[in-house]
């Protein structure tokens, strides 16, 4: 039987015959001291999968890039043509009314749907041309918030946090060690063993954010984050997530909750018939702090 360690070292040698993922590494845990601006290589964060170092490495200016993308359902154009650049470390809001085009977006970004026309980057990736073999490890380099949550009901919030690095088989400690800054970040150190059930929802979906940072991914797609909850609870999870962008971490939302959407004065993406139709421009500067890649 293997050894965990064994076990480990097997799956990163297959993810590097699949992918070479070095394209999203990112500077430092949301939760680190370390803010974005840490010295490329010396100071980098290393995520559990894959482990490998960065011998040479340049800051990835641009984590996504959508160029003349077009999705449809049938006669339906859910996504007409779009072209969009999401800069390291900035975060967007992606506004837009029912069927707007949001949601498709969203899914495309983390390959739940395949585009029809044009081209998707994320790092240094063409995610349209990804193999279904390859996906699931795109999907370990991002952090996705769901609008319901999507939480396994009978594990704690603890477990919940952790399942994925179980899975990939991280070491214990390293498991108690990211799990537990992930929910101290989030505000819920305290409630680590409760069940979901025992949760609200807005603490439920406090839970879904630290599942989603806890292998310290450089970009976190959050698709209607706060739709199920009330004005109050929409806001702390809104200052959540601009404190996590505030760190390093390239944060895409989208929502239909307008008065967030002007308190917080990002970057507003407006979608309609799935086209882009307003954009207040990039945050983003040369050099800001986010993901990273091999030369």
């Amino acid at each position: 039987m293997r050894s965990q360690r064994e076990e480990s070292a097997r799956r990163v040698r297959s993810e590097r015959n699949y992918l070479d993922f070095a394209d999203l590494v990112s500077a430092a845990p949301p939760w680190s001291h370390r803010g974005p601006t840490a010295t490329p290589c010396g100071a980098l964060w290393r995520p559990v999968v894959p482990p490998w170092s960065l011998k040479k490495c340049f800051i990835i200016q641009r984590v996504i890039r959508l160029r003349n993308v077009t999705k449809e359902y049938g006669n339906i154009k859910a996504l007409d043509s779009v072209n969009l650049e999401i800069g390291a470390g900035e975060m967007a809001l992606v506004v837009g009314a029912s069927g707007a085009g949001k949601s498709t977006l969203m899914k495309l970004l983390y390959r739940e749907e395949k585009p029809d026309a044009g081209q998707i980057i994320i790092g240094n990736i063409d995610v349209g041309s990804l193999s279904h073999t390859k996906i699931p490890y795109l999907r370990r380099r991002m952090g996705i918030v769901f609008q319901d949550f999507k939480l396994l009901p009978h594990k704690s919030a603890f477990e919940n946090v952790a399942y994925a690095l179980r899975g990939l088989g991280a070491e214990e400690y390293e498991i108690q060690k990211r799990v537990s800054g992930a929910l101290k970040l989030v505000g819920l150190l305290d409630r680590a063993f409760n069940l979901p059930s025992e949760l609200s929802g807005g603490e439920q979906q406090r839970v879904g954010i630290a599942r989603a940072i806890v292998q310290g991914p450089p970009l976190v797609i959050a698709d209607e984050p706060t739709g199920n909850l009330d004005p109050n609870t929409s806001f702390e999870i809104f200052t959540l997530l601009e404190r996590i962008a505030q760190r390093g971490t390239t944060i895409l939302v989208s929502t239909h909750n307008q008065s967030l959407v002007k308190h917080f004065g990002k970057r507003v993406i407006a979608l309609d018939k799935g086209k882009v139709i307003s954009d207040t421009g990039s945050t983003f500067t040369t050099g800001s702090g986010g993901g990273f890649a091999r030369s």
